[in-house]
């Protein structure tokens, strides 16, 4: 009986050191651009036109295997909306600042040097800051966000808590101890930007839409087994 259990304890450890041999820890760093709008209505007489940011942060890659891995981040990204006259030059733009924590599955494929790969996963946002930006009859204004902390008498207040689904693609190409790495990812907002007490008549629902390019470098910390 001793021996069966000395076995099954060794056999155990020996899982344990393969499972742990086989997972692979990368860090990185990544930045890039965004192209982005709001869902909702629009005005009458306008149209609704992509506003362009930039994104930067830090990812975490961790590998079961050769083709399955989670990658969580932490990510500075603008996003935003613009709408504009369709018979006048006027228009109001938002650019909305985001810090952002997605949580990816990732799947890549390929050969040793070259792979590409796709990513699916939830995120959540916190709205920083960010600006407005109008003209009206050629007069141009700029003005930081001031959120509002409860709904005053304009019946509404922003929601600076955002979650939603981030997916994409992407191709990696290893250099050194690690792979250079570019992707596109697609972001959809889950949540109204906005908080009214009684939703106007008609309103839809406003939630940030972006796509997001990104060019980075993950470097890997655990050894090739």
């Amino acid at each position: 009986m001793k021996n069966w259990k000395v076995g099954l304890l060794s056999l155990a450890i020996a899982g344990v050191s393969i499972n742990t041999s086989m997972a692979q820890l990368s860090l990185g760093a990544k930045g890039g651009g965004t192209m982005n709008t709001v869902s909702g209505n629009k005005p009458a007489g306008t149209e609704k036109n992509m506003t362009f940011g930039y994104q930067f942060g830090a990812t975490v890659n961790y590998g079961f295997n050769n083709i399955f891995s989670l990658q969580p981040e932490v990510v500075f990204i603008q996003k935003g909306g613009k709408t504009s006259s369709t018979t006048t030059d006027d228009y109001a733009a938002m650019s909305a600042n985001y810090l952002e924590v997605p949580v990816l599955a990732k799947a890549q494929f390929g050969g040793e040097k070259f792979k590409g790969f796709v990513v699916l996963g939830p995120y959540a946002g916190y709205w920083a800051g960010g600006k407005n930006r109008t003209s009206v009859l050629g007069t141009e204004s700029k003005e930081s966000i001031d959120f509002d902390n409860d709904i005053d008498d304009d019946g509404y207040k922003q929601n600076r808590i955002d979650l939603g689904i981030n997916g994409g693609i992407g191709m990696q190409y290893a250099i050194g101890r690690g792979n250079l790495f570019l992707d596109a990812r697609y972001g959809f907002g889950l949540f109204d930007m906005n908080k009214y007490k009684t939703e106007p008549d008609g309103y839809k629902t406003q939630a940030n839409r972006s796509v997001e390019v990104s060019l980075g470098y993950m470097f890997r910390l655990s050894k090739d087994s």
